[in-house]
């Protein structure tokens, strides 16, 4: 606008720097103009200039107006998004989404909410009192709700647009221009929800996140917002146990999100496996390191040696490690270590210094010693 009003103003300038005496058809520039010439076109370009200021600011004013008419008129076209539609909640608590408790639930939108959407059905708006939905005839005449990529600043897949049953109705349904049910982007945090309105400019509703259905008790499941997948887990270290598992150690370092729980993958020289989810004695989840691995039939039914990999799993995705070194399962118990003779113990600055002769190994590598400091009255207990 404002390059058209400059282009426009340079134009009337030339105009009024070349106009004419309307008494003399010379150019009144022409050194043979007589003195009244002259003064009469001196006089008629402050006249024209003055005519040209105001119309570049009345246009200028226009312009400004144009401008900021869509951005107030977007504070006054949606009023809320409904429950009962494709956007089922804004939390996700241990990994299930909250949902809206009824059709008539209302829930607040904007470009930083986090929407958890399922990936089909159709969008329910409530409009501003001030707005009316615009149903024109085919769809590039009505309004409708599009699903705009974040990585290519474009929208994408099938749009929803206004049902045009609902058209009348505060609470307007968006789907296909059938007024059946559409299809959903699905994706997690890589897309927003925009209601693009005819007359009024776009909104950013929220940004989505996908919420997938659990047949069995109907809950959806989801991801929270801005949770990552678990990072590799890295040196993993297998060794024999006597309960004809392993003990596995291993490192699981960020930036990646925690993993929730693992599952591992071993197998033996002629590629017989083993596979489940790690869990401790009690029947939970084990996450720690070292974690030990018991096999149903053990590992030491098979001959031969074997070798693990692990998964680390959470919400948002899992990643999983490289093979282990290989073992030779075993159910023998492996040999105790004589006792460290301890020959002197020194005290100060809050710590403690131990001076012990190593024991015999009995066959098996000392790897650790543990110790414990007691007062001289207190029961020594079990290390």
């Amino acid at each position: 606008m404002l390059v058209t009003l400059r282009k426009c103003l340079d134009n009337l300038v030339i105009v009024a720097l070349s106009a004419r005496d309307p008494r003399d058809p010379r150019d009144p520039r022409d050194p043979r103009d007589p003195p009244d010439g002259e003064a009469n076109w001196r006089a008629t370009v402050p006249f024209i200039l003055r005519s040209i200021k105001q119309t570049v600011l009345t246009a200028l004013a226009l312009s400004s107006s144009l401008v900021a008419t869509p951005v107030l008129a977007q504070a006054a076209i949606i009023d809320a998004i409904m429950g009962g539609g494709t956007v089922i909640g804004t939390e996700c608590v241990n990994g299930k989404v909250v949902e809206l408790v009824s059709s008539d639930a209302i829930t607040d939108f904007g470009p930083d909410l986090t929407l958890f959407v399922k990936p089909e059905g159709k969008t329910r708006l409530r409009k501003d009192a001030g707005y009316t939905w615009v149903d024109g005839e085919g769809e590039s005449n009505k309004d409708k709700v599009n699903f705009f990529s974040l990585a290519t600043e474009q929208a994408e897949g099938v749009a929803h647009y206004l049902v045009g049953g609902t058209a009348a109705n505060e609470v307007a349904e968006f789907g296909t221009s059938a007024g059946g049910t559409a299809n959903v982007i699905t994706g997690q945090g890589t897309h927003q929800m925009q209601f693009v309105s005819q007359t009024d400019g776009t909104i950013t509703l929220g940004t989505m996140y996908t919420a997938e259905l659990v047949p069995s008790d109907l809950s959806y499941n989801c991801i929270p917002a801005g949770l990552l997948p678990p990072d590799k887990p890295t040196n993993v270290v297998a060794e024999a146990h006597a309960s004809g598992g392993m003990l596995v150690t291993f490192e699981q370092e960020g930036p990646g999100g925690d993993p929730t729980y693992y599952t591992y993958l071993a197998e033996n020289e002629l590629f017989r496996s083993r596979n489940g989810r790690v869990v401790d004695a009690g029947g939970d989840d084990d996450t720690s390191s070292p974690f030990l691995i018991i096999a149903d039939p053990p590992f030491s039914n098979d001959a031969g040696q074997w070798r693990i990999k692990i998964t680390a799993v959470n919400a948002a995705g899992e990643a999983t490690s490289d093979w282990s070194n290989w073992i030779t399962p075993s159910v023998e118990e492996p040999p105790v270590p004589d006792a460290p003779v301890i020959t002197d113990v020194t005290t100060g600055n809050g710590a403690a210094t131990i001076s012990f002769i190593a024991p015999e190994d009995n066959g098996e590598a000392i790897t650790n010693y543990a110790y414990r400091l007691i007062g001289e009255f207190d029961d020594p207990g079990d290390f």
